[in-house]
């Protein structure tokens, strides 16, 4: 049973962000953590709307910041249920069982890497190629955790229900953008 302290808002980031699969089996299962991890993405589409803003216009834009907050959580809630159905449908093993929440809990949680985005603030741009590789790795890493946590599945089973979940909503956000 953990610890009341590894229950932390902050404790339970650092665990997820060092990978630790125990972290992510904890959130899975503690409702109270979603608020948590909705926390994580703002701050996540808030780094990203900063590292945004400098890559374009060398400047903060609060439009840009906003925007990406705003994308941010439609893009964790979709992909939290795309992820969701290729994995309980297609994916599935005998041992899956979770839910939507479950998911989307540990996504939220795997979104931890982002804050590496706010380096933009203390960064060249330059220097930010290397620290947006090294975070893109970092989260595909995470989310992988994270799918095959909450999920139950098997590494290849889970790399599989990552990447053809990321397939699929990078196809619906291409459309989209289409349309738009």
């Amino acid at each position: 049973m953990p610890q009341e302290n590894e229950n932390s808002f902050f404790t339970r980031a650092v665990r997820c962000l060092s990978l630790n699969s125990d972290a992510y089996e904890e959130v899975e299962h503690d409702e109270s953590a979603t608020k948590q991890a909705l926390i994580l993405v703002l701050v996540s589409g808030t780094a990203f709307g900063l590292y945004q803003s400098y890559l374009f216009f060398e400047e903060y834009s609060p439009a840009i910041v906003l925007v990406s907050i705003i994308y941010g959580m439609l893009r964790w809630a979709l992909f939290a249920w795309i992820a969701y159905f290729v994995g309980t449908r297609i994916f599935r093993t005998e041992e899956t069982e979770a839910d939507w929440g479950q998911l989307a809990r540990t996504l939220g949680f795997a979104y931890t890497p982002s804050i590496l985005f706010f380096g933009v603030l203390f960064f060249s741009l330059e220097a930010m190629e290397t620290i947006t590789f090294i975070a893109v790795i970092w989260l595909a890493i995470t989310s992988f955790i994270a799918i095959r946590q909450a999920l139950e599945l098997t590494n290849m089973r889970a790399l599989g229900t990552t990447l053809v979940s990321n397939a699929l909503i990078n196809l619906f956000l291409f459309i989209f953008q289409g349309i738009l």
